[in-house]
C-alpha cells in the first residue's frame, strides 16, 4: 500500500513541476493590447471603494478609432491664422514644417436641467518637417497659442 502512495506522490510532483512553468509562461507573456486578458484588481495605491470610471475594454481607448470627427475648412482655417499670427509657430512654418493635422479638443458642460453641449475651444495641430515634428496647443476662442512642443530628429550614418 506504501508503494502506491508513493506511486501517487511522484505522479503528483511530476504533474505539477510539468504544468506549473508553463501557467506560468501564460500568465507573463506579453500579450498584444487588443487581447491582453482584463484585469479586474484595484491598484495597491488605491483605496478599496476605488471604482474605475472608464470602460472594461481593450479595443482602444474609449472612443479613440470608434467615432471619426470631421473639422469644417472654417474650424481649420482659423486654427491656421491663429498659427500664423502667433511669431514662434509662424517662425516654425518659415523654417519648412508643414500642418499635417489638426486635432479639436472637446470639452463638455452639463447643465443643472440636463442640457449637454459640446465645444472645441482648442486644437492641437501637428506639425512636420523633414528635421522632425512639433505640436501645437491652440486656443481657438482667445485666438492664441498655449504651447510648442517640438522634437528634432537627428541620424549619423556611419560606414
Amino acid at each position: 500500500m506504501k508503494s502506491v502512495w508513493i506511486v501517487v506522490v511522484a505522479v503528483t510532483v511530476v504533474a505539477v513541476a510539468l504544468t506549473v512553468p508553463v501557467i506560468a509562461s501564460l500568465v507573463t507573456r506579453n500579450y498584444p493590447r487588443s487581447i491582453a486578458p482584463i484585469v479586474d484588481e484595484v491598484p495597491p495605491t488605491c483605496p478599496q471603494n476605488f471604482t474605475r470610471l472608464r470602460p472594461q475594454t481593450r479595443l482602444g481607448r474609449g472612443l479613440r478609432g470608434m467615432l471619426e470627427v470631421q473639422v469644417s475648412e472654417e474650424y481649420k482655417n482659423k486654427v491656421v491664422d491663429i498659427l500664423k499670427a502667433d511669431p514662434d509657430a509662424s517662425n516654425l512654418l518659415n523654417q519648412g514644417y508643414n500642418v499635417t493635422g489638426i486635432k479639436p479638443v472637446f470639452t463638455v458642460t452639463v447643465s443643472g436641467s440636463g442640457d449637454v453641449s459640446l465645444k472645441a475651444p482648442r486644437a492641437l495641430v501637428v506639425l512636420k518637417s523633414s528635421s522632425g515634428y512639433a505640436t501645437v496647443l491652440v486656443d481657438v476662442e482667445q485666438g492664441k497659442v498655449l504651447k510648442i512642443v517640438t522634437i528634432n530628429k537627428t541620424v549619423i550614418i556611419k560606414s
